[in-house]
Protein backbone atom coordinates (compact mmCIF):
# COMPACT_ATOMS: atom_id res chain seq x y z
CA UNK A 1 0.00 0.00 0.00
CA UNK A 2 1.25 3.49 -0.87
CA UNK A 3 2.65 5.55 1.96
CA UNK A 4 1.95 9.27 1.89
CA UNK A 5 4.29 11.96 3.20
CA UNK A 6 3.38 15.51 4.10
CA UNK A 7 6.56 17.59 3.98
CA UNK A 8 6.95 20.56 6.29
CA UNK A 9 6.04 23.87 4.66
CA UNK A 10 8.03 27.07 5.10
CA UNK A 11 5.18 29.57 4.66
CA UNK A 12 3.37 29.29 7.99
CA UNK A 13 1.95 32.35 9.68
CA UNK A 14 0.82 32.50 13.27
CA UNK A 15 -2.77 33.22 14.21
CA UNK A 16 -5.29 33.00 17.02
CA UNK A 17 -9.05 32.70 17.02
CA UNK A 18 -9.87 36.27 17.99
CA UNK A 19 -13.47 35.50 18.95
CA UNK A 20 -13.19 32.28 20.89
CA UNK A 21 -9.91 31.92 22.79
CA UNK A 22 -10.06 32.74 26.51
CA UNK A 23 -7.56 33.23 29.31
CA UNK A 24 -6.44 29.59 29.72
CA UNK A 25 -5.56 29.13 26.07
CA UNK A 26 -2.63 26.88 25.33
CA UNK A 27 -0.25 27.93 22.61
CA UNK A 28 -2.18 27.42 19.39
CA UNK A 29 -0.33 25.64 16.61
CA UNK A 30 0.81 27.86 13.80
CA UNK A 31 -1.58 27.70 10.85
CA UNK A 32 -0.71 27.53 7.19
CA UNK A 33 -2.52 29.99 4.94
CA UNK A 34 -1.20 28.39 1.76
CA UNK A 35 -3.49 26.15 -0.28
CA UNK A 36 -2.24 22.96 -1.81
CA UNK A 37 -1.01 23.47 -5.35
CA UNK A 38 -2.77 20.90 -7.52
CA UNK A 39 -1.40 19.61 -10.82
CA UNK A 40 -2.84 21.32 -13.88
CA UNK A 41 -6.04 19.58 -15.06
CA UNK A 42 -5.32 17.03 -17.75
CA UNK A 43 -6.50 13.68 -19.02
CA UNK A 44 -3.49 12.03 -17.34
CA UNK A 45 -4.30 13.64 -13.99
CA UNK A 46 -7.97 12.62 -14.26
CA UNK A 47 -7.08 9.04 -15.13
CA UNK A 48 -4.71 8.79 -12.19
CA UNK A 49 -7.25 10.16 -9.70
CA UNK A 50 -10.22 8.22 -11.07
CA UNK A 51 -8.46 4.86 -11.30
CA UNK A 52 -7.21 5.23 -7.73
CA UNK A 53 -10.86 4.97 -6.69
CA UNK A 54 -11.90 2.46 -9.36
CA UNK A 55 -13.65 4.96 -11.65
CA UNK A 56 -13.13 6.16 -15.20
CA UNK A 57 -12.67 9.83 -16.17
CA UNK A 58 -15.57 11.89 -17.52
CA UNK A 59 -14.47 12.24 -21.11
CA UNK A 60 -16.50 13.54 -24.03
CA UNK A 61 -18.37 10.59 -25.61
CA UNK A 62 -17.48 12.01 -29.04
CA UNK A 63 -13.83 12.70 -28.21
CA UNK A 64 -12.15 10.51 -25.59
CA UNK A 65 -9.14 12.82 -25.45
CA UNK A 66 -11.25 15.72 -24.16
CA UNK A 67 -12.49 16.00 -20.55
CA UNK A 68 -16.02 17.14 -19.84
CA UNK A 69 -16.25 20.31 -17.70
CA UNK A 70 -15.78 19.59 -13.97
CA UNK A 71 -18.95 18.98 -12.01
CA UNK A 72 -20.03 21.90 -9.86
CA UNK A 73 -19.97 21.06 -6.15
CA UNK A 74 -22.10 22.98 -3.66
CA UNK A 75 -20.87 22.62 -0.06
CA UNK A 76 -22.76 23.27 3.15
CA UNK A 77 -22.16 23.14 6.92
CA UNK A 78 -23.55 24.34 10.21
CA UNK A 79 -21.07 26.91 11.54
CA UNK A 80 -20.77 27.28 15.31
CA UNK A 81 -17.95 27.73 17.81
CA UNK A 82 -15.53 25.56 15.87
CA UNK A 83 -11.76 25.75 16.52
CA UNK A 84 -9.82 27.72 13.95
CA UNK A 85 -7.55 24.80 13.09
CA UNK A 86 -10.57 22.61 12.33
CA UNK A 87 -12.08 25.22 10.02
CA UNK A 88 -8.84 25.80 8.15
CA UNK A 89 -8.04 22.11 7.83
CA UNK A 90 -11.43 21.42 6.28
CA UNK A 91 -11.34 24.38 3.92
CA UNK A 92 -7.89 23.46 2.61
CA UNK A 93 -9.38 20.18 1.36
CA UNK A 94 -12.09 21.92 -0.69
CA UNK A 95 -10.63 25.35 -1.57
CA UNK A 96 -10.86 26.06 -5.28
CA UNK A 97 -12.81 22.84 -5.90
CA UNK A 98 -16.29 24.00 -4.85
CA UNK A 99 -18.66 26.30 -6.69
CA UNK A 100 -20.24 27.70 -3.52
CA UNK A 101 -20.06 27.25 0.25
CA UNK A 102 -23.20 27.80 2.34
CA UNK A 103 -23.11 28.16 6.13
CA UNK A 104 -26.02 28.00 8.55
CA UNK A 105 -25.53 29.83 11.86
CA UNK A 106 -27.71 30.33 14.93
CA UNK A 107 -28.13 32.39 18.08
CA UNK A 108 -28.37 29.22 20.19
CA UNK A 109 -26.23 26.14 20.76
CA UNK A 110 -27.65 22.72 20.00
CA UNK A 111 -28.68 22.37 23.66
CA UNK A 112 -30.53 25.70 23.61
CA UNK A 113 -27.95 27.96 25.26
CA UNK A 114 -27.43 31.50 24.02
CA UNK A 115 -24.29 32.09 21.97
CA UNK A 116 -22.69 35.06 20.28
CA UNK A 117 -22.14 34.69 16.55
CA UNK A 118 -18.59 35.79 15.60
CA UNK A 119 -19.43 35.46 11.88
CA UNK A 120 -21.63 38.53 11.49
CA UNK A 121 -21.35 40.58 8.27
CA UNK A 122 -18.15 42.58 8.21
CA UNK A 123 -16.52 40.64 11.06
CA UNK A 124 -12.88 39.59 10.87
CA UNK A 125 -13.93 35.97 11.46
CA UNK A 126 -16.20 35.97 8.39
CA UNK A 127 -13.57 37.69 6.26
CA UNK A 128 -11.00 35.09 7.34
CA UNK A 129 -13.23 32.21 6.21
CA UNK A 130 -14.03 33.90 2.91
CA UNK A 131 -10.30 34.34 2.25
CA UNK A 132 -9.68 30.60 2.54
CA UNK A 133 -12.35 29.15 0.27
CA UNK A 134 -11.50 30.65 -3.13
CA UNK A 135 -15.22 30.47 -3.98
CA UNK A 136 -18.38 32.41 -3.08
CA UNK A 137 -19.43 31.99 0.58
CA UNK A 138 -23.01 32.65 1.70
CA UNK A 139 -24.50 32.66 5.18
CA UNK A 140 -27.98 31.97 6.48
CA UNK A 141 -29.30 32.22 10.03
CA UNK A 142 -31.58 29.92 11.98
CA UNK A 143 -32.79 32.27 14.73
CA UNK A 144 -34.92 31.06 17.64
CA UNK A 145 -36.10 32.22 21.02
CA UNK A 146 -33.95 30.74 23.81
CA UNK A 147 -35.41 27.90 25.82
CA UNK A 148 -37.56 29.13 28.68
CA UNK A 149 -35.54 28.47 31.82
CA UNK A 150 -38.50 26.58 33.34
CA UNK A 151 -38.60 24.16 30.41
CA UNK A 152 -36.68 20.94 30.88
CA UNK A 153 -33.89 20.41 28.36
CA UNK A 154 -35.27 16.89 27.96
CA UNK A 155 -37.91 18.44 25.69
CA UNK A 156 -35.23 19.90 23.41
CA UNK A 157 -34.48 17.61 20.47
CA UNK A 158 -31.10 18.73 19.16
CA UNK A 159 -31.16 16.18 16.31
CA UNK A 160 -34.34 17.65 14.82
CA UNK A 161 -32.98 21.14 15.38
CA UNK A 162 -29.81 20.28 13.47
CA UNK A 163 -31.97 19.10 10.57
CA UNK A 164 -33.80 22.45 10.46
CA UNK A 165 -30.46 24.27 10.51
CA UNK A 166 -29.20 22.16 7.63
CA UNK A 167 -32.34 22.89 5.62
CA UNK A 168 -31.10 26.50 5.58
CA UNK A 169 -28.13 25.20 3.56
CA UNK A 170 -30.34 23.57 0.94
CA UNK A 171 -32.39 26.76 0.56
CA UNK A 172 -29.19 28.78 0.10
CA UNK A 173 -28.06 26.37 -2.62
CA UNK A 174 -31.35 26.85 -4.46
CA UNK A 175 -31.21 30.63 -4.09
CA UNK A 176 -27.70 30.70 -5.55
CA UNK A 177 -28.31 28.66 -8.66
CA UNK A 178 -27.71 24.99 -7.90
CA UNK A 179 -28.91 22.82 -10.81
CA UNK A 180 -30.09 19.19 -11.01
CA UNK A 181 -26.76 18.05 -12.49
CA UNK A 182 -24.70 19.71 -9.73
CA UNK A 183 -23.57 17.85 -6.59
CA UNK A 184 -24.46 18.91 -3.04
CA UNK A 185 -22.33 17.97 -0.02
CA UNK A 186 -23.59 18.35 3.55
CA UNK A 187 -20.86 18.17 6.21
CA UNK A 188 -20.18 19.17 9.78
CA UNK A 189 -17.39 21.73 10.13
CA UNK A 190 -14.98 19.06 11.35
CA UNK A 191 -15.71 16.77 8.39
CA UNK A 192 -14.43 16.92 4.83
CA UNK A 193 -13.92 14.75 1.82
CA UNK A 194 -10.23 14.49 0.99
CA UNK A 195 -8.85 16.79 -1.68
CA UNK A 196 -8.15 13.77 -3.86
CA UNK A 197 -11.77 12.62 -3.66
CA UNK A 198 -13.00 16.17 -4.32
CA UNK A 199 -11.12 15.98 -7.62
CA UNK A 200 -12.72 12.59 -8.24
CA UNK A 201 -16.21 14.00 -7.69
CA UNK A 202 -15.46 16.66 -10.29
CA UNK A 203 -13.75 14.53 -12.92
CA UNK A 204 -14.86 10.90 -12.58
CA UNK A 205 -17.84 8.82 -13.68
CA UNK A 206 -19.24 8.14 -10.22
CA UNK A 207 -22.43 6.08 -10.62
CA UNK A 208 -24.49 8.14 -8.14
CA UNK A 209 -23.76 11.30 -10.13
CA UNK A 210 -24.73 9.97 -13.55
CA UNK A 211 -27.95 11.29 -15.20
CA UNK A 212 -29.61 7.87 -14.97
CA UNK A 213 -29.30 7.73 -11.16
CA UNK A 214 -32.64 7.31 -9.40
CA UNK A 215 -33.50 9.25 -6.24
CA UNK A 216 -35.44 6.72 -4.14
CA UNK A 217 -33.67 5.23 -1.12
CA UNK A 218 -33.67 1.85 -2.86
CA UNK A 219 -31.70 3.46 -5.72
CA UNK A 220 -28.94 4.38 -3.24
CA UNK A 221 -28.26 7.87 -4.62
CA UNK A 222 -26.08 9.05 -1.72
CA UNK A 223 -22.28 8.90 -1.79
CA UNK A 224 -21.31 8.10 1.80
CA UNK A 225 -17.80 8.90 2.98
CA UNK A 226 -15.40 6.39 4.47
CA UNK A 227 -13.90 8.67 7.10
CA UNK A 228 -10.55 8.56 8.86
CA UNK A 229 -11.10 9.88 12.40
CA UNK A 230 -8.55 12.11 14.15
CA UNK A 231 -9.32 12.71 17.83
CA UNK A 232 -7.57 15.69 19.40
CA UNK A 233 -4.30 15.24 17.52
CA UNK A 234 -3.01 14.11 14.11
CA UNK A 235 -1.31 11.27 16.00
CA UNK A 236 -4.53 9.98 17.60
CA UNK A 237 -6.56 7.85 15.20
CA UNK A 238 -9.08 5.18 16.08
CA UNK A 239 -7.95 2.17 14.02
CA UNK A 240 -11.13 0.19 14.69
CA UNK A 241 -13.66 2.74 13.45
CA UNK A 242 -14.43 4.36 10.09
CA UNK A 243 -16.91 7.24 10.00
CA UNK A 244 -19.51 7.78 7.29
CA UNK A 245 -19.90 11.56 6.82
CA UNK A 246 -19.93 13.87 4.89
CA UNK A 247 -22.52 12.86 2.29
CA UNK A 248 -22.94 13.86 -1.36
CA UNK A 249 -26.06 13.70 -3.55
CA UNK A 250 -26.85 14.73 -7.12
CA UNK A 251 -28.88 17.94 -7.28
CA UNK A 252 -31.87 16.38 -8.99
CA UNK A 253 -32.44 14.29 -5.85
CA UNK A 254 -32.24 17.23 -3.39
CA UNK A 255 -35.32 19.07 -2.13
CA UNK A 256 -35.47 22.56 -3.54
CA UNK A 257 -33.33 21.54 -6.53
CA UNK A 258 -35.08 18.51 -8.02
CA UNK A 259 -38.40 20.27 -7.35
CA UNK A 260 -39.28 23.63 -5.79
CA UNK A 261 -38.95 23.79 -2.01
CA UNK A 262 -42.19 22.69 -0.34
CA UNK A 263 -43.20 20.30 -3.15
CA UNK A 264 -44.47 17.04 -1.69
CA UNK A 265 -42.09 14.21 -2.56
CA UNK A 266 -41.26 10.84 -1.10
CA UNK A 267 -38.00 10.50 -2.99
CA UNK A 268 -36.25 13.87 -2.79
CA UNK A 269 -33.74 14.30 0.04
CA UNK A 270 -33.84 17.04 2.67
CA UNK A 271 -31.10 17.82 5.18
CA UNK A 272 -32.37 15.24 7.69
CA UNK A 273 -32.19 12.60 4.96
CA UNK A 274 -28.62 13.56 4.10
CA UNK A 275 -27.44 12.56 7.58
CA UNK A 276 -29.96 9.99 8.75
CA UNK A 277 -31.70 8.24 5.82
CA UNK A 278 -30.55 4.93 4.41
CA UNK A 279 -29.85 4.86 0.72
CA UNK A 280 -26.17 5.29 0.01
CA UNK A 281 -22.88 3.54 -0.63
CA UNK A 282 -19.37 4.13 0.63
CA UNK A 283 -17.45 4.77 -2.58
CA UNK A 284 -15.05 3.12 -2.74
CA UNK A 285 -15.53 0.75 0.19
CA UNK A 286 -11.83 -0.14 0.53
CA UNK A 287 -10.27 3.35 0.71
CA UNK A 288 -10.64 6.23 3.13
CA UNK A 289 -11.81 9.30 1.22
CA UNK A 290 -12.72 11.73 4.03
CA UNK A 291 -11.54 13.09 7.39
CA UNK A 292 -13.15 13.82 10.75
CA UNK A 293 -10.96 16.27 12.70
CA UNK A 294 -12.60 15.95 16.10
CA UNK A 295 -11.93 17.58 19.49
CA UNK A 296 -9.15 19.86 18.20
CA UNK A 297 -9.95 22.48 20.82
CA UNK A 298 -7.74 25.49 21.52
CA UNK A 299 -8.15 25.26 25.28
CA UNK A 300 -9.88 23.45 28.11
CA UNK A 301 -12.61 26.05 28.55
CA UNK A 302 -13.94 25.76 25.00
CA UNK A 303 -13.79 21.96 25.27
CA UNK A 304 -15.87 21.96 28.46
CA UNK A 305 -18.23 24.57 26.96
CA UNK A 306 -18.95 22.28 24.03
CA UNK A 307 -19.78 19.27 26.16
CA UNK A 308 -21.98 21.38 28.45
CA UNK A 309 -23.95 23.32 25.86
CA UNK A 310 -23.99 21.46 22.54
CA UNK A 311 -25.79 18.34 21.36
CA UNK A 312 -23.92 15.83 23.52
CA UNK A 313 -24.54 17.91 26.61
CA UNK A 314 -23.10 17.01 30.02
CA UNK A 315 -24.66 19.30 32.68
CA UNK A 316 -21.68 19.14 35.04
CA UNK A 317 -19.04 19.43 32.32
CA UNK A 318 -17.46 22.37 34.18
CA UNK A 319 -16.34 20.17 37.05
CA UNK A 320 -16.24 16.54 35.96
CA UNK A 321 -12.88 14.89 35.21
CA UNK A 322 -12.20 15.60 31.57
CA UNK A 323 -11.70 11.97 30.56
CA UNK A 324 -15.18 11.10 31.89
CA UNK A 325 -17.13 13.69 29.87
CA UNK A 326 -17.48 11.52 26.76
CA UNK A 327 -16.10 8.30 25.35
CA UNK A 328 -14.18 10.33 22.74
CA UNK A 329 -12.27 12.06 25.54
CA UNK A 330 -11.62 8.72 27.20
CA UNK A 331 -10.08 7.68 23.88
CA UNK A 332 -7.81 10.72 23.94
CA UNK A 333 -6.59 9.57 27.35
CA UNK A 334 -5.76 6.19 25.82
CA UNK A 335 -3.84 7.89 23.03
CA UNK A 336 -1.85 10.06 25.44
CA UNK A 337 -1.16 7.15 27.75
CA UNK A 338 1.50 5.20 25.89
CA UNK A 339 0.93 2.09 28.02
CA UNK A 340 -2.57 1.64 26.55
CA UNK A 341 -2.39 0.92 22.83
CA UNK A 342 -4.86 -1.95 22.54
CA UNK A 343 -7.86 0.10 21.37
CA UNK A 344 -6.23 3.33 20.21
CA UNK A 345 -3.06 3.68 18.19
CA UNK A 346 -0.80 6.54 17.24
CA UNK A 347 -1.35 5.62 13.62
CA UNK A 348 0.93 8.23 12.10
CA UNK A 349 4.68 7.91 12.32
CA UNK A 350 6.67 11.12 12.87
CA UNK A 351 9.94 11.10 10.97
CA UNK A 352 12.18 13.94 12.23
CA UNK A 353 14.95 13.03 9.80
CA UNK A 354 12.85 13.65 6.68
CA UNK A 355 10.69 16.32 8.39
CA UNK A 356 7.54 14.47 7.34
CA UNK A 357 4.62 12.48 8.69
CA UNK A 358 4.28 9.01 7.23
CA UNK A 359 0.98 7.16 6.83
CA UNK A 360 -0.48 4.43 4.69
CA UNK A 361 -3.53 6.69 4.19
CA UNK A 362 -4.12 10.02 2.49
CA UNK A 363 -3.86 12.75 5.12
CA UNK A 364 -5.32 16.26 5.38
CA UNK A 365 -3.33 18.90 3.51
CA UNK A 366 -3.09 20.85 6.78
CA UNK A 367 -1.30 18.03 8.64
CA UNK A 368 2.30 18.67 7.74
CA UNK A 369 5.07 17.54 10.08
CA UNK A 370 5.47 20.84 11.92
CA UNK A 371 1.75 21.21 12.57
CA UNK A 372 1.34 17.60 13.70
CA UNK A 373 4.13 18.02 16.24
CA UNK A 374 2.81 21.34 17.57
CA UNK A 375 -0.78 20.16 17.79
CA UNK A 376 0.11 17.03 19.74
CA UNK A 377 2.18 19.05 22.22
CA UNK A 378 -0.72 21.51 22.57
CA UNK A 379 -3.12 18.63 23.27
CA UNK A 380 -0.87 17.33 26.05
CA UNK A 381 -0.72 20.81 27.59
CA UNK A 382 -4.49 21.29 27.26
CA UNK A 383 -5.04 17.95 28.99
CA UNK A 384 -2.76 18.92 31.87
CA UNK A 385 -4.44 22.34 32.21
CA UNK A 386 -7.84 20.63 32.38
CA UNK A 387 -6.71 18.28 35.14
CA UNK A 388 -6.87 15.23 32.91
CA UNK A 389 -5.24 11.92 33.79
CA UNK A 390 -1.93 11.31 32.07
CA UNK A 391 -1.10 7.87 33.44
Amino acid sequence: MDRHALVVKSDHTSGTHDALIDKDVVSSPTQSSALKRDPAPSIAFARRICRYYGYEPRTDPMNASRMLPPRRIFWGSILGDDPRDVIQAGLQEIAGLVHLVAYSTSNLTQAGFRRADPYTPGSSARSWIESLVNAPVVFGSYIEYPINETLSLNHWNHIHREAHMRDVILKLWAEHGMQPDDVGVVADMDESFSRKFMHAMQMCRIPQFEPTQGCAGSDKPKVVAKTLNFNGSPYCIRPDYAGFHPDAILGKCVKGIGAPWGTASDVLWDAWDYRMRDGGRQNPANKYNAFHIHNFFDNASTLRFKYKTYGEKVPDADTRPIHSLHYDLAEIYKCLNTTDTASFSKALTPDPTSQSVQSEHDLPVFFDFAYAQRRHRALVQLWINAGGKTS
